[in-house]
């Protein structure tokens, strides 16, 4: 989508582009978004972003409005110091999945649509059941039963399943007392679902709760927190209203023509992207927080994670000795720890901030 941003730019005037590049091949970008800026001869730069990100970790999170615990933020905010030497404005390529159904669990939706008309009612209980066993076991069954909880479960209840922290972990993290007075965490999905006709297909409720739920509360907030903390403007042109409207209209059988996802966008990148980004796989903007925890970051980990959020009185400290341990170990636990390390420092330069004198 960022790619598409830039090709259509760069027809206006000559524009600075700007990507991230991580030790992880599998999460890198970089080398495609060199293709893009080659091709449309924009001036680019390459921006590592690695574990020397710690000394700044600070400035990343009180820009934050809210302790956000999305990793991605790190490349935002890699971009947003670079870009902000040389330009006020920056354009953003987020929205376009969201408008025109990008992200792989659209895919699996749009599918479960048509798998659910072919699904009496009085045989989606089994269906569910069924799912539920196939779901453990190694891909590609996996996906299958995923596709078929999809199809057998109401959906409120099949978005569930969209955390990638699981329900069982996430509860042996609390104290008592915390657990005791927390609210579901999906209950703003099924507010946002209740308002969604329930007439229209399967699809696009679940698109119109992303929108109206993550899109919003992660990823646009991660986009301006990390731009504002070094005072950096983002736009983002797919989330255009016209554009909106237009992508609204379309049936999801335009959206997912061919069987993939977002293959309008697809259709129309052809004339302007390299054929290495139309053919490789969708990798997210991600950071490698995984191996920075268990390397440079660990004494970070051990003072903050361990030694000061427990003091709290929310978490047990020997779950959270326990996940430490297991990522050290090799089991990928990189996000949620993230996610406390960032929730413990955001309160604590919150806390500097009120204490400090007028």
């Amino acid at each position: 989508d960022s790619g598409l941003v830039a090709a259509l730019a760069a027809r206006e005037r000559p524009i600075l582009t700007f990507s991230v590049a991580t030790q992880d091949p599998a999460l890198d970008e970089s080398p495609l978004a060199e293709q893009v800026a080659r091709r449309h001869g924009t001036q680019h730069l390459t921006l590592p972003v690695d574990a020397d990100l710690l000394p700044r970790f600070d400035a990343l999170v009180a820009g934050l409005c809210a302790p956000l615990g999305d990793p991605s933020a790190a490349n935002v905010f890699a971009i947003a110091e670079a870009a902000k030497e040389r330009v006020g404005v920056v354009l953003t390529g987020d929205g376009g999945d969201e408008a025109f159904g990008g992200y792989s669990s659209f895919w699996a939706y749009y599918h479960a649509t048509r798998l659910q008309r072919l699904l009496p009612q009085s045989a989606r209980p089994l269906a569910d059941e069924i799912a539920t066993r196939v779901r453990k076991l190694p891909p590609p069954w996996r996906r299958a039963g995923t596709l078929l909880h999809y199809a057998a479960a109401p959906i409120e209840r099949s978005i569930e399943g969209t955390g990638w922290v699981a329900h069982d972990l996430r509860s042996s993290l609390f104290t008592t007392e915390a657990a005791a007075a927390l609210d579901d965490p999906f209950a703003h999905h099924r507010q946002s679902l209740r308002a969604i006709p329930g007439g229209d297909v399967l699809v696009d409720r679940a698109m119109t709760n992303h929108f109206r739920t993550i899109l919003p509360g992660d990823y646009l907030a991660k986009v301006d927190g990390a731009t504002m903390a070094v005072s950096l403007e983002a736009r983002c042109p797919f989330l255009d209203v016209d554009l909106l409207e237009l992508a609204a209209r379309m049936p999801a059988s335009v959206r997912f023509s061919e069987g993939k996802p977002k293959a309008m966008l697809r259709r129309m990148a052809r004339r302007v992207l390299p054929r290495d980004i139309l053919k490789g796989r969708k990798r997210g903007f991600v950071a490698p927080v995984g191996s920075w925890l268990r390397g440079s970051w660990r004494e970070l980990v051990h003072d903050v994670v361990l030694g000061d959020l427990p003091k709290r009185g929310w978490f047990q400290k020997p779950a959270l000795e326990r996940i430490v341990k297991r990522h050290r170990e090799g089991h990928d636990h990189g996000y949620l720890i993230w996610t406390l390390l960032v929730l413990e420092r955001w309160l604590q330069l919150a806390q500097r901030t009120s204490d400090s004198p007028p």
